[in-house]
């Protein structure tokens, strides 16, 4: 029992820490712009409409509409409210986060708005139970985000789940997401040059309007910080813009880069900004191109990286892949397949964030002619995911052709190389054979010459022998006896009678 009762005191606490810093600053602020104001028209009596007044803007901060004679203001200013959800979500960290303590802080958050409700100064558009349920849903935002991203037993849950994914599938959903991320938000970054483009080019405009106006520095001041709050909306009508999408103020101004149709508007600072037609094509096909060229570099640069996908494989693989013909199909499918479902992915979050971005940013501002300002939800969706889809499908298609190139010059040096080395081959062959060739000639006239040397010799003595002297006969035949053995002598009788 403590234990549930420290849960619901720690919801409660939420709540009432939210609403003191809340409230705080939305008062200090309500009662300052009352008070320049009744200080330049010199009426009194406005600052004692402060509470009923900050009440009402409390309530307007989280999305519920305001109605008044004159206009029907349910443009949600996004600026205040993702603050608020981000406070809500900055104390809930620092409490232990259950499901009774998210209860009882979203109890005792709407009993403070129905409160509000009582107080506040200007009709609302909503019912009490739409109003409770926006006012419910900027509670409960902001303490799930707390209760996630803390070390809690839903944290722990859900890292469990997400690591039980298998591999592939958790790498192509983290890519998709990445590359999702950064598109939106170089689309958003370039968004908020063209405003700050849109202010520096129509601050003569607001000049004007404040002088029509008769507005002082005061109410100069506070009006222009009051317009920060909703800065998300005019980055979505300036995203939206840059697309081609265009925006509309209902049925008095149609702003796109190729037309401005406007046609009284109203006297507003804010409207004074908004841009007129881009002249020059080439800023125009610049700015086309943003979400095109974004995701073209994002894209190459994931399946280029090792980090990521590496769609072009180490050359050593590849030229032992070819020469030991061992090619991977199912590999190479992998490797090309998982990349476009990844980028698949990424459009689709593409999609659905810009569509979510472009309802949440419209809204109305009068009953006829203003009661729709925002974006077409159908054009600047398609307007966005189109390039988007185009520049991710022509990065796969430039890692397919890296791929292939890869494989093909691979193999041409393959080929000449084994060209190469059949005619080193051959010409080796031809050089030995010859070298064989030559030796065994060599051979054949070194046996020839060593058998005539012996006959020249002789022939030569001979010559010699005829060249000689005459008495080379009588010498010869001396010498032939001299060379001769010695014959043996014996001596016979000889008989009288004969």
């Amino acid at each position: 029992m403590r234990q549930i009762l420290k849960q619901i005191g720690s919801g409660l606490s939420v709540a009432l820490v939210t609403i003191l810093m809340y409230g705080f600053v939305v008062l200090s602020f309500s009662a300052l712009l009352l008070l320049v104001t009744s200080m330049e028209e010199g009426v009194a009596t406005l600052t004692d409409q402060s509470v009923g007044f900050a009440a009402s803007a409390l309530l307007y901060g989280q999305g519920v509409g305001i109605r008044t004679s004159a206009m029907s203001l349910t443009l949600v200013p996004w600026g205040i409210c993702l603050a608020l959800i981000a406070l809500v979500r900055a104390i809930a960290a620092r409490t232990r986060q259950s499901i009774i303590a998210l209860i009882s802080a979203v109890c005792a958050w709407d009993a403070l708005q129905y409160w509000f409700m009582q107080l506040a100064l200007f009709e609302r558009t909503d019912s009490i139970g739409s109003a409770l349920a926006k006012t419910s849903a900027v509670m409960i935002v902001g303490y799930m985000l707390a209760w996630m991203y803390s070390d809690t037993p839903l944290h722990q849950w859900l890292h469990n789940q997400w690591t039980q994914l298998p591999v592939m599938l958790r790498k192509m959903a983290r890519s998709s997401f990445i590359l999702a991320n950064i598109s939106c938000s170089v689309l958003a970054l370039c968004a908020l040059i063209t405003l700050c483009v849109w202010i520096y080019c129509g601050q003569d405009a607001v000049v004007l309007v404040w002088q029509q106006l008769g507005m002082d520095t005061g109410s100069r001041v506070l009006t222009s910080v009051l317009y920060i709050i909703w800065l998300p909306n005019l980055l979505m009508w300036a995203a939206s813009w840059l697309a081609g999408g265009g925006f509309v103020l209902g049925s008095l101004a149609h702003f796109t880069m190729w037309s401005d149709t406007a046609q009284h508007v109203p006297a507003i600072p804010l409207f004074a900004i908004f841009p007129q037609a881009v002249e020059h094509s080439a800023w125009r096909i610049i700015a086309l191109l943003i979400p095109a060229i974004t995701c073209f570099i994002v894209l190459c640069v994931m399946l280029f990286s090792r980090k990521y996908y590496r769609i072009v494989q180490p050359w050593e693989e590849v030229r032992l892949a070819l020469e030991q013909h061992s090619f991977d199909w199912r590999g190479l499918l992998l490797r090309l397949g998982m990349p476009l479902l990844m980028a698949f992915g990424a459009i689709i979050n593409i999609a659905v964030v810009v569509t979510l971005c472009a309802l949440a940013s419209n809204g109305s501002l009068g009953f006829e002619q203003l009661n729709n300002l925002g974006v077409n939800i159908a054009q600047t969706t398609g307007a966005i995911v189109r390039p988007s889809a185009v520049g991710c499908f022509a990065a796969w298609l430039v890692s397919v052709i890296a791929l292939s190139g890869q494989y093909v010059w691979v193999s041409i040096r393959l080929r000449v190389l084994s060209h190469n080395k059949d005619k080193s081959d051959k010409y080796t062959q031809d050089d030995n054979s010859q070298s064989s060739n030559q030796q065994t000639e060599q051979k054949e006239q070194e046996s020839e010459q060593t058998v005539s040397v012996p006959r020249t010799v002789s022939s030569n003595i001979q010559y010699e022998k005829t060249e000689n002297s005459p008495h080379s006969d009588e010498n010869a035949s001396q010498e032939s006896h001299t060379s001769r053995p010695a014959r043996s002598v014996t001596s016979v009788p000889i008989d009288p009678s004969m």
